[in-house]
């Protein structure tokens, strides 16, 4: 790092030059237009906020695969994106090529359920699961999620006369009585005519149509219903949307699971998964997979009209492990394939086999070490065999669809082939590149750059890595130029370095979870790399010639919080003191180059006093800590909330810290997340820790509650904030993460300051609103749009005050442009109808996707609404507790509120839904996505309505495919 320190009195004059020349230019830039971001980083325009940035090359989830095997045309099922993507090429899609066609989208950029609409049409889909062809290419879809199944005619026969690649026409609809325009489960009452959560689909030689239709646990054959002469008709018939047979229940009219007992050769149970399929080989003989009965079916064929139609079962395939089976296939020597997805396995038995017989297991796939490589597979789902059988397997948890080359004798485990991802080594969600993000939570300007190509830094928190763009001044899908702690822009893993000294991946050129990040006037870039337990500092990343030790590379140059070793990542492995870090939240640097770390773990914001260049052990030696007993008090790290037997917040006591900020005079500002404020510290390093100032709280220090414990914010409250920072101005800006908005205070502060603006909620005046999403400009998709926020987590100001938010849970950062302050506050909160959920004073920030080595304190986030509809299989679900008691309360009161933790141990991100409910057992519910190792909270009350005891159960499901559905006791008393 450069010598030299610059005096106070040579940055205030620059500081009152730079607010001149501002206040000359832009003043009229201020005022309502601000509220609306100009320009958007990590997603192509305002109304798209998906994981990772969704393209024509890849997946999320994938759960079903089709090969056309007259022209080698591939389709795959992306379920999370809403589509079905086509390639001409089977090769070309086995290389990683990108998709030449898509089904059920406008575009390869989008992904809602049906468009975003609140109701499908012929050209939407919502969650597709299976995919198959007819003789006549026409394309078969189980469009699980509008408890349809859809018919389009031959996409690749428009693609070649038209060019369209895009927004097809289904020509037929099954389950909906003909409507396009509804998806009502069962419409009409369970019959022949009504499907609920349709999934794998087959068509056989002659046309006949075979569907498992999943939540009535049943496999439905429709004969020959193309071309339809009717949308009803008598079952038997041909030529209609009515199901003819139902395999696994006694008639049309039924559907109960094992048809309401125990397991029989003429049962099936299916309901409430996902990735049930269904097959048919060169014989005509029927596979079906009897997901929750842990086998497979097989059903000797003729089907159709005046066919035997056989219902009982020829083969069972069991055993051997087979748990959860998902996919089935069959190639033309009958060898017969299943996914087994809880095993990450794929099974192969030679037929024919005798009726019963489980030991003539043939072939295993998976589930492979180190995942993800050419011999690993995680949640296996749907399968599918080409003309030659070669073997496809959606392999839905790692992000992309394998092809084994098999031909006519089974032996080969290792993939020959990858699409969705750029080879077999990767599996990140819509194909991690140098565009996407997923749950930013940092971001920062490198100040020393030429305006107004500014460097602009984003820590892209659940892909491990930051991002770097050279100059910011690009618009939406523009590509990083570099990435920090991967190997690669398409890696994301947490410790994923590579150099030869790194152990087990951690070291200087890795990172696990990064949050809020500092540049400094020499240019150098400081990240907390919260997950390790450290903060890295990056010599000048786009400056190679800076003349800075180790300038212009990948590889961190200094560490804080680990002894100054690379290769460790304990919290306070042998206690606290001042060297040590625990879960550090953000960075911050004055303007004598001091470093000042927010260490959340810790509850307490350390001081690192620079002395040399380039720094030395001495410098990793924290000189102040603010937050617990004194200044020189290294070993205190208790978090003062008023909860739990936690001492009270004061005017110097702070739980887990989430940002850290300095002004041009020296005074620090700490976002005091755990206390839901902010508090200023005058002077920190003339030695004075009290605060002079708290903003959140309505100036009293002692009150720590989200939103003063009501459930309106307003100009003067804040819920858990986190990234904060100080522009040239002086004017503070705070990223008020669970109120899904940035506020802007006007300097000089008073006591308590109101607010002047606020961005995320609509009109610069919104105090009284929040809420995700909660936009009203006409261009706005159901809120999404340049005027909205979701959990922002950081803020960075430039010189000409443009600022960038890292809006965290909508998977891009926002740029304003020029963004001056309203310079009179709005203290006044006005309530709207848009208020649709309460914030909880237990959560904090954006959950962590990485686990850090010791049971450290972490952020959870508040639960919000996700736009996944229905839990993909996926993550390892942990609750606690599992069962509360709430004792005795009286009748038309509230008890004190408890709090169910909903934790992910998995690797790969997982989905729960908790219901909502009221009285007497409150619950604010929804769907949330958990990350790796991440964690998030739901408050829950007991209001009793009577006298008495009272007992209830609470359902939560997930994606854990070993913990579909858990339940949480609950219980208390009425007095």
């Amino acid at each position: 790092m450069r010598p030299g320190l610059r005096t106070g009195g040579i940055v205030l004059a620059a500081l009152i030059a730079a607010q001149l020349l501002i206040a000359t230019v832009r003043l009229l830039r201020a005022g309502v237009e601000a509220s609306s971001a100009d320009r958007v980083v990590g997603q192509i325009d305002f109304v798209k906020n998906q994981v990772n940035f969704v393209d024509a090359i890849g997946m999320n989830a994938p759960a079903g695969v089709a090969i056309d095997k007259a022209n080698g045309h591939v389709l795959v099922a992306d379920s999370q994106n809403n589509r079905v993507m086509g390639w001409k090429s089977a090769t070309a899609f086995a290389s990683g090529g990108a998709a030449d066609l898509v089904i059920g989208q406008a575009d390869f950029n989008s992904s809602g359920c049906n468009q975003n609409a609140s109701a499908p049409d012929a050209t939407t889909l919502c969650r597709p699961i299976g995919v198959g062809f007819d003789a006549a290419h026409r394309v078969y879809v189980g469009d699980a999620q509008n408890n349809r199944v859809v018919v389009f005619n031959d996409p690749f026969a428009l693609l070649s006369a038209n060019d369209q690649t895009s927004d097809f026409a289904a020509i037929v609809v099954f389950g909906q009585a003909g409507s396009f325009v509804t998806n009502t489960a069962n419409e009409g009452g369970l019959s022949a005519d009504s499907l609920d959560s349709p999934q794998g689909v087959a068509i056989d030689a002659s046309g006949n149509l075979f569907v498992a239709d999943v939540n009535n646990n049943r496999a439905l054959v429709f004969f020959s219903p193309l071309p339809m002469t009717a949308v009803k008709g008598p079952p038997g018939n041909f030529g209609d949307a009515t199901a003819d047979v139902a395999i696994g229940q006694p008639d049309l009219v039924s559907g109960a699971c094992n048809q309401g007992g125990s397991a029989t050769p003429l049962t099936l149970c299916m309901n409430s998964f996902f990735g049930v399929g269904i097959a048919v080989d060169v014989g005509d003989n029927l596979y079906v997979a009897d997901t929750r009965n842990n086998r497979a079916l097989e059903y000797n064929g003729r089907f159709g009209y005046e066919q035997t139609n056989n219902v009982a079962p020829d083969l069972v395939f069991e055993g051997n492990s087979l748990v959860q089976p998902t996919g089935v296939a069959a190639d033309s020597n009958q060898n017969f394939y299943v996914s087994s997805e809880a095993n990450n396995q794929v099974y192969e038995y030679t037929q024919p086999v005798p009726l019963m017989r489980a030991d003539l297991l043939n072939l295993q796939i998976g589930p492979g070490a180190q995942n993800p490589n050419a011999a690993s597979l995680q949640f296996p789902m749907g399968l599918a065999i080409d003309a030659v059988n070669n073997l496809y397997v959606a392999d839905q948890a790692n992000n992309r669809v394998l092809e084994f080359n098999e031909y006519g004798s089974p032996g080969n485990k290792v993939a020959n082939g990858a699409g969705g991802q750029i080879d077999r080594a990767h599996d990140g969600p819509n194909l991690v590149d140098a565009i996407g993000e997923n749950s930013p939570g940092g971001i920062a300007v490198d100040a020393t750059s030429q305006p107004p190509h500014r460097h602009l830094y984003v820590a892209d928190t659940v892909n491990n890595r930051v991002l770097g763009w050279r100059d910011l001044t690009a618009f939406s899908a523009q590509p990083a130029d570099i990435v920090l702690g991967q190997p690669d822009l398409f890696s994301y893993k947490c410790n994923n370095g590579v150099a030869a000294d790194d152990v087990g991946g951690l070291g200087a050129d890795s990172l696990c979870g990064p949050e809020r990040m500092a540049v400094d006037r020499a240019g150098n870039l400081y990240v907390a790399d919260s997950g390790n337990n450290r903060v890295l500092v990056y010599n000048t990343p786009f400056n190679p010639a800076s003349g800075e030790p180790g300038a212009g590379d990948a590889t961190a140059d200094f560490v804080y919080g680990q002894g100054g070793a690379f290769t460790t990542r304990s919290c306070n492995p042998s206690g606290a003191n001042a060297t040590t870090l625990c879960n550090p939240s953000a960075a911050a640097i004055d303007g004598a180059d001091n470093i000042y770390i927010a260490d959340a773990g810790n509850n307490r914001v350390l001081e690192f006093t620079k002395a040399g260049n380039p720094p030395g052990a001495s410098d990793a030696i924290a000189s102040r800590s603010y937050g617990q007993g004194g200044v020189t008090d290294f070993t205190e790290t208790q978090c003062a909330d008023g909860l739990a037997g936690d001492p009270s917040p004061s005017d110097h006591a702070m739980c887990m810290p989430g940002g850290v900020a300095i002004d041009a005079s020296g005074n620090m500002f700490v976002a005091d997340s755990g206390n839901n404020r902010v508090i200023e510290i005058d002077a920190p390093l003339a030695g004075t820790q009290n605060a002079a100032r708290v903003f959140g709280q309505g100036g009293d220090f002692t009150q720590s509650k989200c939103n003063r414990g009501t459930s309106l914010p307003g100009a003067s409250k804040l819920c858990a904030p986190a990234g904060l920072m100080l522009d040239v101005i002086g004017n503070l800006w705070v990223a008020d993460a669970n109120n899904d908005r940035v506020l802007e205070y006007v300097a000089p502060f008073s006591s308590d300051t109101a607010a002047a603006i606020v961005l995320g909620q609509g009109e610069v005046d919104s105090f009284g609103t929040w809420g995700c999403d909660n936009g009203i400009m006409i261009s706005d998709l159901f809120g999404l749009g340049a005027d909205s926020l979701c959990a922002p987590a950081a803020v960075a100001v430039d010189a000409n005050v443009d600022l960038f938010v890292a809006d965290t849970q909508n998977n891009r950062a926002m740029v304003y442009d020029g963004i001056l302050a309203t310079p009179t506050p709005s203290a006044t909160a006005t309530a709207t109808a848009t208020i649709t959920a309460t914030p909880t004073a237990t959560a904090t920030m954006t959950a962590i996707a990485t686990a850090t080595a010791t049971a450290s304190s972490t952020a959870t986030a508040t639960p919000t609404a996700s736009p996944t509809q229905t839990p993909q299989a996926g993550g390892k679900l942990k609750l606690k507790p599992k069962s509360i008691n709430f004792g005795s309360v009286a009748v038309g009161s509230h008890s004190k509120s408890h709090t169910l933790k909903i934790s992910n141990a998995g690797t790969v991100t997982m989905d729960a839904a908790v219901p909502t409910q009221g009285a007497p057992f409150v619950v604010a519910g929804g769907e949330f996505l958990v990350s790796p190792h991440g964690s998030m909270a739901v408050t829950i009350d007991f209001a009793p309505t009577a006298k008495g005891s009272v007992h209830s159960v609470l359902e939560i499901q997930s994606s854990d495919p070993k913990h579909r559905t858990v339940t949480v006791k609950v219980s208390g008393v009425g007095k």
